[in-house]
């Protein structure tokens, strides 16, 4: 119980917890970029831990077992500018770090709030489109239904202003698509694929990325993360759809991706693409990956499980070991704290080490006087000096 109660969030753990998640974001996503990362450890793996990434940086938790690292220099200064060095506002007198915590909380702000607001008009402006239930939807969406083995009321939405198939709502379910006209093949696909990315709950995941990147605008590093995980929810999507397809509808759902974003054409990006999940807004590389991913997912792989369970076990290992170390800054006191009177001198490794003499060892204290202490120590006591960095002469 105890142990539990010294659980604590200090700004050492915070700074170790951004730097952190810093680095296993970029990790990640240099390692996921790798030809045929993917397809050896698995999306949903994938997906895991960019979810312990995003994590790491909400919980800078400094338990009772971490070590603290005494460190001065850079991080020392750093860590004085930050939080000693204080600055007049008024009448207060506020640390540096105050003024930086207005600004990205202000912007975190109204970065939220403006991506709630626009969320909000899009859900307006989704019931104002023309909704279209004719029969050839609603056989479609029975068989998506049947396919996928679950039904849930979703709407259908076709609207001129609608560049690429999307799904969007937490939980009233609707698909924005194009209004355009459909063959039965395409429709199926686009239905599937949407329909399985609200069962996913690929939306909440996006939108709480979002979220993510709004509050931490400031680190580029999430932009990676925000980038990475939006393809691969793509992937977990397409993988989902085309596990039980033959080789060539596979082609034929590949074909219809093709074909619904060249149709979009330059209108690639729109402010649903922030509340929604699409079809594929991506350029050709990650299109590319995603083809790729497909098809080599259909190939058997026995050491494929195996590569899974170590890739990601690694990365949870380096996860929980980032608790067990904690970089602090360290100062010398104020000699004045040290030396109060004549007799009171500062005994420091720069000015005394411990030498070895007849089976005994001894200290010596070199004075700024020039005099000289030597006081006979035990074994103990060595020990003691020499954690402390005292040099031992023989």
């Amino acid at each position: 119980m105890n142990g539990v109660l010294n659980i604590k969030i200090t700004l050492a753990s915070v700074m170790m917890a951004t730097f952190c998640s810093w680095l296993l974001m970029w990790l990640l996503y240099q390692t996921r970029k790798r030809k045929g990362f993917v397809k050896g450890n698995g999306i949903y793996s994938i997906v895991l831990l960019y979810m312990l990434c995003i994590a790491r940086i909400f919980l800078p938790l400094d338990f009772p077992f971490t070590k603290g690292i005494p460190m001065k220099g850079m991080l020392s200064d750093f860590y004085r500018i930050l939080w000693f060095d204080r600055y007049s506002v008024g009448r207060l007198e506020l640390p540096i770090l105050a003024f930086l915590c207005v600004v990205w909380f202000g912007v975190a702000f109204v970065l939220v709030v403006r991506f709630v607001r626009d969320y909000r008009s899009i859900c307006r402006m989704v019931c104002l489109l023309g909704k279209r239930e004719d029969e050839q939807c609603k056989r479609i969406l029975q068989q998506v239904f049947v396919s996928t083995g679950a039904k849930r009321k979703v709407t259908v939405f076709y609207s001129k202003e609608i560049t690429m198939p999307m799904s969007m709502g937490i939980r009233d379910w609707k698909v924005l698509l194009p209004d355009q006209e459909y063959s039965d093949q395409e429709l199926y696909y686009i239905l599937m694929h949407e329909y399985r990315h609200l069962l996913n709950g690929d939306l909440k995941v996006k939108m709480l990325t979002y979220i993510f990147c709004c509050i931490f605008w400031w680190n580029p590093v999430v932009y990676l993360l925000g980038k990475g995980l939006e393809q691969s929810l793509e992937m977990k999507c397409d993988l989902c759809v085309t596990e039980k397809l033959s080789l060539h509808e596979v082609a034929n759902y590949l074909q219809t991706i093709v074909t619904a974003i060249k149709s979009c054409g330059k209108k690639r990006k729109s402010i649903m693409m922030n509340g929604a999940v699409s079809l594929g807004d991506c350029g050709q590389g990650e299109m590319k990956e995603r083809f790729r991913f497909v098809i080599e997912s259909r190939k058997g792989d026995r050491n494929r499980r195996w590569s899974m369970v170590l890739f990601t076990s690694m990365f949870l290992v380096v996860w929980l070991a980032s608790y067990s170390i904690l970089p602090q800054p360290s100062y010398d006191p104020p000699i004045d704290d040290i030396v109060t009177g004549p007799n009171v001198f500062e005994l420091s490794p720069d000015n005394a080490y411990l030498f070895f003499e007849e089976g005994v060892y001894y200290l010596l204290i070199q004075l700024e006087t020039g005099e000289k202490i030597i006081n006979q120590v035990s074994e103990n006591g060595r020990l003691l000096f020499e954690s402390f960095g005292f040099e031992v002469r023989e």
